[in-house]
């Protein structure tokens, strides 16, 4: 007689390990935590000193320069040159963690031909501005006018256009409005606003 052989029986698979891989980079940082940290704000301070040791501040005008706010009564020398007083108003921006002012301003005739004002700056607000800090400055100026430029003002409807170039205190042009592009640094002053002396 043969013997019959039970049945084998299932063995269920052994229970996952709850073994785990070792990770070193973590170990790494835990053990060495102060010791990084240490390190990066050694790396942080470094940066910031270098930053505002060397950077330069970045003031940006925040609108198109418009005409002068106010204009004097006009005065003559004994040579028959009219002279004026004019006042503007500027907007700026200083986007630069570095602080910085406007330091200098130079006026420039466009047009027309026939009337060549000179120009001299009497006082520019030398106002600090601040990271992200927005002011408006006063710019004062003369300017003067030969005796036919004089008649050609007070006789014809025209308008005298000036160029205006703004310089940070580190003699950087200040040119380039918020987002980037070339301001327009110009304004037209039309000739009736000129009162004849």
């Amino acid at each position: 007689m043969t013997k019959k052989h039970a049945p084998k029986r299932k063995t269920k698979p052994p229970p996952p390990s709850s073994y785990r891989p070792r990770q070193p980079f973590k170990q790494f940082i835990r053990r060495n935590s102060v010791g990084l940290l240490s390190i990066l704000v050694s790396v942080l301070t470094a940066l910031l000193i270098y930053y505002l040791a060397y950077s330069e501040p970045d003031i940006r005008p925040m609108t198109e320069l418009t005409s002068p706010v106010e204009i004097s009564q006009p005065t003559k020398d004994k040579n028959g040159n009219c002279f004026y007083y004019c006042l503007i108003k500027q907007r700026f921006k200083n986007l630069s963690i570095k602080r910085g002012h406007i330091e200098a301003v130079t006026f420039e005739p466009l047009g027309p031909a026939d009337v060549i004002p000179e120009f001299t700056l009497i006082n520019v607000d030398k106002a600090q501005f601040g990271w992200r800090e927005e002011k408006e400055i006063e710019i004062s100026y003369s300017m003067s006018l030969s005796p036919s430029a004089c008649s050609i003002m007070s006789n014809r409807n025209d308008f005298l256009s000036v160029g205006v170039s703004f310089y940070d205190n580190t003699g950087k042009s200040v040119d380039r409005d918020l987002s980037g592009g070339r301001a327009l640094m110009s304004f037209d002053i039309p000739f009736p606003k000129f009162t004849s002396p």
